[in-house]
């Protein structure tokens, strides 16, 4: 009675010819319950049918629509609330077995989470049936079972077009393992779930076929090319000398590796005449076929004369949901001073040995190359380390004196990126990072190293120390390809830290371009930064020149 009283409802709202884009409202005695644009047809039939469930579920079982309205206004959609009625379910039964002598006091939402429930194990058709209904004053009696139906595995996974992907990291990545029971949840958020595969793209519309407990899932998948060779020589006034300094980046990201979804990155800096970092690291998914994945990570910078550091890291990370991703890591930091004596006084880097633990949420994921899409990150992480301060012989022993060489260090960090589609051709982007770090004895080489084309544009690369930072850069972009476009940007720092009470709020403008060229990516920047103290000088313009190879 009630899944009929549904359907004609869902069909009556159908029938409406919706060719462009109006204005949809849901209005219940006088009260506006539901307003949005749509120009889908089953989009309006669906949100009608919704807002009738929420009623039927509140005990008022002949909500129904009473009339539709349309005019220039747009489409008014009046319901008829009724009578509400008490449900009492008298007993509750999958597949002929009761379930219990006392049935759930939410029998709607107990029935819906139980098909819900059936459905992640392999039952997609189990339906809720209801009967015996009998109307007792303000009482609706009834009786709910739920036929299971047959049981389904997964067959294959067929793809339209062939992509270089192993058949088994797909099938496992979705959710969708030839052999395992069928899980209709993890088949319909089979779009979301695939953008954890940043080379694989869905052209058209996934399909599915049932035949003898079998399911046969149908992909029209196309590759991405995201692997990628990045090389930018950065041109800048040299501060030390009032020269020009040229800087140097190269990075390489290979996506996919032995077509299993594993990567691997190599980034190489060099900004200052004897300053320089490298970076590796590797990816390797799906470890052992679960949802858990590995990583390995090695960073060795070189701070001029001054000092090294070092950092090692292997982390494991799994998803919690279909956006959210947890990651625990084991990071040792340890830094060495290369020319002591030639250190000025006052807050040195120190040498120090520093072992991290922590752990971090991620929602979202980020693309590997900017595109014409909306897109959504963010991150949280938390950290807490064992530090110790190594004494080297070539200090003078009382630079210690008074100093905590053994202590406990804190960190937080945290990032939010997005992009969001303005109209036609038009986006705006903005990204947020910050970090801080607390400990009873702070050196100088384990801050933070801000500025750059990554961090703080208009800014000489890892210019500024930091013991605690927040960065947010906005920027407009005008996509005239789906790859290329022209930005202008503003970024607004801030940088401090305690030991010598310092703190400032730096700022970089600037714009540029990114043209697609059909094999890569040509960037030309151009940026400018400034001091609060410090008015802007077109002598201190920097201007990044790049090219990234993708394939």
């Amino acid at each position: 009675m009630i899944r009929a009283l549904l359907s004609f409802c869902f069909i009556a709202t159908a029938c409406l010819a919706v060719q462009a884009q109006e204005v949809v409202q849901i209005i219940e005695e006088g009260r506006s319950l539901k307003t949005w644009k749509s120009v889908d047809t089953l989009d309006i039939a669906a949100g009608v049918r919704e807002e009738l469930v929420d009623r039927i579920r509140e005990g008022y079982i002949f909500s129904a629509v009473d009339s539709i309205v349309r005019d220039s206004i747009g489409i008014r959609v009046y319901i008829h609330r009724g009578k509400s009625y008490d449900l009492q379910a008298l007993q509750v039964s999958s597949s002929g077995q009761v379930y219990s002598s006392r049935p759930p006091k939410r029998p709607f939402q107990w029935a819906e989470a139980e098909v819900k429930a059936l459905g992640r194990q392999g039952y997609p058709f189990a339906a809720i049936q209801f009967d015996s209904l009998h109307l007792l004053d303000k009482n609706l009696l009834f009786r709910i079972s739920i036929d299971r139906g047959p049981k389904v595995e997964n067959d294959s996974l067929l793809l339209k077009e062939q992509v270089p992907v192993n058949p088994s990291y797909l099938s496992a990545v979705l959710g969708l393992e030839i052999g395992e029971p069928f899980d209709e949840d993890a088949y319909q958020n089979l779009e979301s779930t695939l953008q954890r595969i940043p080379f694989l793209r869905l052209q058209s519309e996934k399909d599915i076929s049932f035949e003898e407990g079998k399911a046969k899932t149908f992909l029209d998948l196309k590759q991405e090319r995201i692997s990628s060779f990045e090389g930018i020589i950065g041109i800048l006034p040299n501060q030390s000398d009032g020269g020009t300094l040229v800087t140097g980046f190269l990075n390489l990201d290979l996506f996919n590796l032995f077509r299993a979804g594993k990567e691997l990155h190599l980034q190489w800096k060099r900004f200052d005449v004897e300053s320089q970092t490298l970076d590796l690291s590797y990816k390797h998914p799906f470890l052992l076929g679960e949802n858990v994945s590995l990583a390995f990570d090695l960073n060795l910078a070189r701070q001029d004369s001054s000092f090294s550091k070092r950092n090692f890291s292997f982390s494991l990370s799994s998803f919690l949901s279909k956006h959210l991703r947890i990651q625990f890591s084991y990071e040792s930091e340890a830094s060495d001073l290369l020319d002591p004596e030639g250190l000025a006084t006052g807050f040195l880097p120190l040498d120090y040995q520093l072992d991290w633990y922590k752990v971090s949420l991620h929602h979202g994921l980020q693309p590997a190359v900017q595109s014409f899409r909306d897109y959504k990150y963010a991150a949280i992480g938390f950290g807490v380390g064992q530090k110790d301060i190594l004494k080297n012989n070539r200090l003078d022993p009382e630079t210690y004196e008074g100093l905590d060489l053994e202590t406990l260090s804190f960190e937080l960090t945290g990032g939010l990126s997005l992009q969001k589609i303005l109209g036609k051709s038009n986006t705006i982007a903005n990204s947020l990072s910050f970090g801080w770090i607390r400990s009873n004895t702070l050196v100088e080489n384990e801050f933070y190293r801000i500025g750059g084309l990554r961090t703080l544009r208009g800014f000489n690369e890892a210019f500024f120390f930091a013991q605690y930072f927040m960065v947010n850069q906005l920027e407009w972009r005008y996509f005239f390809e789906d790859r290329s476009y022209l930005m202008v940007y503003f970024d607004q720092g801030f940088v401090g830290n305690d030991i010598q009470d310092s703190r400032s709020w730096p700022r970089g403008f600037g714009g540029g371009i990114k043209l697609d060229t059909g094999n890569g990516q040509f960037d030309f920047i151009f940026a400018l930064g400034q001091l609060p103290d410090n008015s802007i000088s077109l002598s201190e313009v920097k201007i990044h020149l790049g090219y990234k190879a993708l394939f």
